[in-house]
C-alpha cells in the first residue's frame, strides 16, 4: 500500500534529488533493505553514485562513477530474476573497466539460524535493479543489500522491487529531462498508461475504470471493450483478489496466458479506488506444468509414479459411490533379475518398458497403471463387481505367456518372464472403512501369496 502511495508521488514539482532521497528511503523503509545505492547516468558515458542509505562504508560511494559500458557488461553477467538481476559475487567479475562495487562491513549483516527451506543472504551477494530509458538504454541502476529478514529476497520482495524500480525509473527520466514534474496529468501517463508494467484502474465497485496499454496487450482485449468489465471476467478464478496469485488470463483468442495478479486499495480525496497489476506468467507457468509432469510420470515407461497411483486410489476410494468395487493391483514380476544378470540393463530396460506397454493394454480408460519402482507395477481400477476385478487380475497375470520380443543395437532379443499379481478390492458401500495403504498392504499380501504358488499367478482378496 505505501509503496504505491510512493510510487505516485514520484516526480510531482520535485527535483531529481529529492527523487531520488525518497526512491532510497521507499526501498529501506517499504521493501525492507538496510542499504541501498542509486546510480544515474549523467552526461558522457558514465553512472554516478548520486545518492545512498546504509552504513558509512555505503554512502562513502556517493559520487563514485562506472561507465555505462561497464554496466552493461555486469549487467549481462548476473543471473535473471525477472528484471531484476543477482550474482553471487560481483568481485569475481571479469569485466572491462573497474567495477565500483563495496559490501556493507560483515557486522551489518543479520545472524539467523539456518533454514532448510531458505537461503540465508551472505555478504557478497548483489541483487540489482536496473532502470532503463528506452530500448538497451541505461538509466540508472538500483543496488540494496542487507535485507532485513537476513534471507534471500522472495519473490512478492523480488516483484516489488522490480515494479518500483520500473516506476522509479519512470520517474526519474522524467524528472532529469524536465527539472520538475508540476504537471500532475504527466505523472500520470509516466506512472501509469506509459508503464511496461499492465495496470487497470478500478472503481469502487471494482470495475475497471482505465487500463494501460501493456494491459491491453496481456489479455488481448481492446481498451473500449474492458471499461466497466469486472475482474473475474477478465482472470480466470472467483472474484476475489485479497492476495497475489497466478490466474489463467481469459483471452477472446483462446491463447494459453497466465499473469500474477495483484490488487491493492487506494484511499484519497476523490475516494476509494483499486489497481490492478498483472505481471505475465506464462513461460513461468507452462516450465512449471512441465516439471510438474515430469515429476509424475516415469522416464523409462511413460508411466505414473507411485505417489500419483497412490493419490488416484484414495480418491477413488474417498467418493465412491456405492455400486462400484475400487481395487489396487500389485504387480511384479518373476525373473526379471536374471534377465538383467544375462543381458545387462538396456535390455531391461526395454523389457520393463514392454511390460507397461501390455499392462497398458490390459487396462480398460478409466484405469490408472503405473510403475511403482523396480519391476513392480500398480493398477488402480474400478468394475461393477468383485468377479471383473479378479479377471483383471487373470489378465494381467498372462502377460507373460509370450515371450518379448526386444529390439535393441539392431538386433532382436527374446526374453521370458512371468508376472505375478496380487489384488485387493473394496467392496462396494465400504470404502469409508478402509483406508489407502490397508488397500494396498492386502494387496502386497496377495501377491507374496501368488508369487509362494510358484508365481505366474494371481491371488485377490475383496475388503468388506
Amino acid at each position: 500500500m505505501r509503496i504505491l502511495a510512493v510510487v505516485r508521488g514520484l516526480g510531482v514539482g520535485d527535483s531529481l534529488d529529492v527523487i531520488l532521497d525518497r526512491v532510497t528511503h521507499a526501498v529501506v523503509e517499504v521493501l525492507g533493505f538496510r542499504a541501498v545505492v542509486v546510480n544515474v547516468k549523467v552526461p558522457g558515458d558514465g553512472l554516478v553514485v548520486k545518492t545512498a542509505v546504509g552504513p558509512p562504508e555505503v554512502t562513502d560511494m556517493v559520487g563514485e562513477t562506472m561507465s555505462h559500458e561497464t554496466w552493461i557488461a555486469v549487467l549481462k553477467e548476473c543471473e535473471p530474476w525477472g528484471e531484476l538481476r543477482f550474482h553471487q559475487d560481483l568481485a569475481q567479475l571479469d569485466v572491462d573497466g573497474e567495477v565500483s562495487m563495496r559490501d556493507p562491513d560483515s557486522h551489518h549483516y543479520r545472524q539467523i539460524p539456518e533454514d532448510r527451506y531458505e537461503l540465508l543472504w551472505k555478504p557478497e551477494y548483489a541483487l540489482l535493479a536496473p532502470m532503463w530509458a528506452g530500448e538497451g538504454e541505461l538509466l540508472g541502476v538500483l543496488s540494496v543489500d542487507l535485507p532485513e529478514s537476513g534471507r534471500v529476497p522472495d519473490a512478492e520482495q523480488c516483484a516489488m522491487l522490480e515494479l518500483f524500480a520500473g516506476q522509479a525509473g519512470a520517474a526519474i527520466a522524467e524528472a532529469a529531462r524536465m527539472g520538475t514534474a508540476q504537471d500532475e496529468q504527466l505523472q500520470y501517463r509516466v506512472v501509469f498508461l506509459e508503464s511496461p508494467i499492465a495496470t487497470a484502474m478500478l472503481g469502487a465497485d471494482g470495475a475497471v475504470v482505465e487500463v494501460n496499454d501493456a494491459f491491453e496487450v496481456l489479455v488481448g482485449t481492446a481498451k473500449p471493450d474492458l471499461v466497466g468489465r469486472d475482474l473475474s471476467l477478465v482472470f480466470e478464478g472467483d472474484n476475489h483478489f485479497d492476495s497475489p496469485a497466478d490466474r489463467r488470463v481469459l483471452r477472446s483468442d483462446g491463447a494459453e496466458r497466465w499473469a500474477q495478479v495483484r490488487v491493492r486499495r487506494l484511499d484519497g480525496a476523490s475516494g476509494t479506488r483499486f489497481v490492478c497489476t498483472a505481471e505475465d506468467r506464462s513461460e513461468a507457468r507452462l516450465a512449471l506444468d512441465d516439471l510438474r509432469l515430469r515429476a509424475e510420470r516415469d522416464d523409462l515407461t511413460g508411466l505414473a509414479v507411485r505417489s500419483v497411483g497412490l493419490t488416484e486410489l484414495a480418491r477413488r476410494l474417498e467418493h465412491q459411490d456405492g455400486s462400484e468395487v475400487h481395487a489396487f493391483l500389485y504387480c511384479d514380476l518373476d525373473g526379471f533379475k536374471a534377465v538383467n544378470d544375462a543381458h545387462g540393463h538396456p535390455v531391461g530396460d526395454r523389457l520393463l518398458a514392454e511390460v507397461a506397454r501390455r499392462l497398458l493394454v490390459c487396462a480398460e480408460s478409466g484405469d490408472l497403471v503405473c510403475r511403482l519402482g523396480g519391476d513392480e507395477f500398480g493398477i488402480v481400477a474400478t468394475r461393477a463387481d468383485a468377479g471383473d476385478i479378479d479377471d483383471l487380475a487373470a489378465l494381467c497375470a498372462r502377460i507373460g505367456d509370450e515371450d518379448f520380443l526386444l529390439e535393441f543395437t539392431g538386433s532382436a532379443r527374446s526374453a521370458r518372464v512371468g508376472l505375478s499379481v496380487g489384488a485387493c478390492g473394496v467392496a462396494a458401500g465400504t470404502a469409508d472403512r478402509h483406508v489407502p495403504a490397508a488397500v494396498v498392504e492386502a494387496a502386497d499380501s496377495m501377491l507374496y501369496r501368488a508369487k509362494a504358488d510358484g508365481g505366474s499367478g494371481w491371488r485377490t482378496v475383496i475388503l468388506d
